[in-house]
């Protein structure tokens, strides 16, 4: 099948939500705007927990595109468009933001729809430990925006390579937003907008080892693409990796 027909095939099946990124394209929602990556040539695809926000608002001045993914960009923008932008995203250790993403919304989240989710979901649990061991599982995780896999935002099915220009890496964000920075030429400070909470401890702390083990083989996929490891002492091979070669084997 052709791109012009994956493109109809993909506006038919949600057709509400490209509309909505078409307009904006045009004007700011809430603010939200594509705006910026027509004028910057780039596509940032912000995965939920990984400090989208303050990047976002760092670089462009505004929430940019929300959490849509690589292949929802793909069809939003002309084909041409696309491959042409410089495409960059950022992802954090899956223990880490498993972690975030829990304790974000345990305080109520962001909006509504999150409060809602937290109430009808996380009430249930006593603590972080029995949400892991209980809810946590290869279904659960697709149940919610931030507990979905971060690979899945960047892959574009039939594509066996990741389709971005750049990753950088939570664990490594103030130089990889500089190098960002450099490249499509801003000049603004990144500040930590939507921090979830001050911690009184580390996410390691968190963890017992039945709770890694669980967590390594729900998000195996992540963990071995982005090499990962639970301790971040990998990170120095990431960055390495990430050096040589932009794109990373699915």
């Amino acid at each position: 099948m052709n791109y012009k027909l994956k493109k109809i095939k993909y506006i038919a099946h949600n057709p509400f939500f490209y509309t909505l990124m078409q307009l904006k394209k045009s004007f700011v929602f809430q603010g939200y705007t594509l705006k910026s990556f027509k004028e910057t040539e780039t596509i940032f695809i912000h995965i939920p927990k990984a400090a989208g926000m303050s990047l976002a608002n760092a670089i462009y001045g505004n929430f940019a595109g929300s959490h849509a993914k690589a292949s929802d960009y793909r069809y939003i923008f002309a084909e041409n468009e696309f491959d042409r932008f410089f495409k960059f995203s950022f992802v954090r250790n899956p223990w880490d933001r498993l972690y975030s993403a829990y304790s974000f919304l345990k305080k109520g989240g962001i909006n509504s729809k999150d409060k809602n989710w937290s109430e009808l979901n996380l009430s249930k649990y006593k603590n972080f430990e029995h949400f892991v061991m209980e809810w946590v599982s290869e279904k659960n995780i697709y149940s919610y925006i931030h507990f979905v896999p971060q690979v899945d935002f960047l892959i574009i099915p039939g594509i066996s390579k990741i389709q971005i220009d750049y990753l950088g890496f939570f664990e490594n964000l103030n130089d990889d937003f500089n190098y960002i920075s450099s490249k499509i030429k801003v000049s603004n400070s990144l500040k930590h907008i939507n921090k979830t909470i001050s911690r009184k401890k580390t996410y390691a702390e968190m963890y017992n080892k039945d709770m890694v083990s669980l967590v390594y083989n729900v998000y195996r996929k992540d963990i071995d693409i982005f090499g990962y490891s639970f301790d971040n002492s990998s990170l120095c091979s990431q960055v390495q990796k990430r050096n040589n070669c932009s794109l990373f084997n699915i």
